[in-house]
C-alpha cells in the first residue's frame, strides 16, 4: 500500500481505532460524532465504500487538512427525494494549495474548499456532493453518484 493510500485510510478509519504511521505528518484523524458501536461499524463500512468510488480520495491524502464524519437526519428536500431518513456526512477541508488534487482535476479548483460528502441508503443509495469543485475530487460529472453498496446506510 502506498504512502498516500495509507494516510487516507488512517484519515477515514482513525475514528474507530488507533492508526499509526511511520511519519507523524502523514496521520490525520477524523472526528466521528457517534458513540454507538453499531453506528461506528456502519460508518466504517460506508467510508471504505466512499474511498472505493472516489478516485481523488484514494490518492490525495496529503491534500486533506482535516476531516470529520457524523450522522445527520434527512431533512432537506433532496434527501427526502432520495429516501434518506439518515445519512453520513463527511466534511473534509482541502489544503489551500493542494499538490495532488490540482494536477489530477480539470475545471474547478478544490484548493481551500471544505467539501461535504453525503452518503445514504434508502431508495436511492449513493454519494451526493454539492460543490462542483468537490465533485471533481471524486471525478463526478454531477452532484449525485449512484452507489448501490451504500443501501445499508439508514
Amino acid at each position: 500500500m502506498d504512502k498516500n493510500m495509507r494516510r487516507l485510510l488512517c484519515l477515514l478509519l482513525a475514528a474507530f481505532s488507533a492508526c499509526e504511521t511511520s511519519n507523524s505528518e502523514d496521520s490525520v484523524r477524523i472526528v466521528a460524532q457517534t458513540s454507538s458501536q453499531a453506528d461506528k461499524r456502519m460508518m466504517h463500512s460506508a467510508l471504505a465504500i466512499l474511498v472505493q468510488h472516489c478516485e481523488g480520495l484514494r490518492s490525495a491524502g496529503p491534500d486533506i487538512e482535516s476531516a470529520s464524519a457524523r450522522f445527520r437526519s434527512g431533512e432537506a428536500t433532496w434527501q427526502r427525494e432520495y429516501g434518506w431518513d439518515r445519512m453520513i456526512e463527511v466534511e473534509a477541508k482541502i489544503v489551500a494549495a493542494p499538490k495532488i488534487l490540482k494536477t489530477k482535476i480539470g475545471g474547478d479548483y478544490p484548493g481551500g474548499h471544505t467539501c461535504y460528502f453525503a452518503l445514504g441508503g434508502g431508495q436511492k443509495p449513493g454519494v451526493d456532493i454539492g460543490k462542483s469543485a468537490c465533485q471533481s475530487v471524486c471525478d463526478m460529472d454531477g452532484q449525485f453518484k449512484s452507489v448501490p453498496e451504500l443501501a445499508f446506510v439508514r
